[in-house]
């Protein structure tokens, strides 16, 4: 399983890449909360696709071929700073709310090209840099994206037909729905806010009365918090229990 070869390869570093907000798809203006939640995060690897030869075993003992837990976004990059293309992946790509909300669905890992070369799947998909590919549970290549000619709706479209190969759980509807859960965030997230505002100016009997709304927030944001957790359980094809 693909649990296996994430144990056994050393995971380098995790590499933070804030999204933005608006229902349109750039997430200026969201709280600190939900730019947290539209971040992906990408799992610096040596080697993606584990040897053809591996394989795991089943509850019976028979050898079955090796199968990620989740299909793979992988961007191949030597993180040059300053790279123009890997500059428009940060600041128009995934700053997509769209994109991040999509990648939720995929296992985000990063690779250098070097490491690419020697990865068996990885090395067929080319040698330009910045590069993006999107993998199946299976190991095969869906798509391959050349960070100069990629915009966010093309991105989106090729995570949303894979998802749809490897999900029960409706890609569209996630984006959806997700987006209204972070306006419904932002909303919680600004009036604690005020409250907290409002309490640093009082005192006594009247603070008191802040407090008591400020944890009646409190008890809105841990529902939500349990309503996201129920959206973000996806359920897998073929799988008896949701991949969260």
């Amino acid at each position: 399983m693909f649990s296996r070869v994430l144990k056994t390869l050393p995971v380098l570093s995790v590499i933070a890449v804030v999204a933005a907000p608006t229902n349109a798809g750039c997430c200026c203006g969201r709280s600190a909360a939900c730019q947290e939640r539209l971040t992906i995060q990408w799992h610096e690897m040596e080697i993606v696709a584990p040897a053809a030869a591996e394989t795991g075993k089943d509850a019976d003992g028979a050898g079955q071929a090796m199968r990620a837990i989740r299909p793979m976004l992988v961007l191949v990059t030597d993180g040059d700073a300053g790279d123009k293309a890997m500059a428009k992946l940060e600041e128009v790509v995934f700053k997509s709310e769209q994109v991040a909300i999509g990648a939720k669905f995929f296992d985000t890992l990063k690779v250098t090209p070097a490491a690419a070369a020697e990865d068996r799947v990885l090395a067929a998909t080319g040698k330009g840099t910045p590069r993006l590919v999107l993998l199946t549970r299976d190991y095969k290549v869906h798509d391959v994206y050349d960070a100069n000619s990629l915009s966010a709706s093309k991105l989106v479209k090729g995570m949303a037909t894979l998802a749809r190969a490897e999900y029960e759980t409706d890609f569209d509807a996630v984006l959806k729905d997700y987006q209204k859960l972070l306006n419904e965030r932002d909303r919680l997230d600004d009036k604690k806010s005020t409250l907290e505002g409002q309490k640093a100016k009082t005192e006594g009997a009247k603070a008191e009365k802040v407090e008591r709304e400020i944890d009646a927030v409190d008890a809105e944001i841990s529902a939500w918090e349990k309503r996201e957790k129920a959206l973000l359980a996806f359920k897998l094809k073929g799988a008896e229990k949701p991949s969260a």
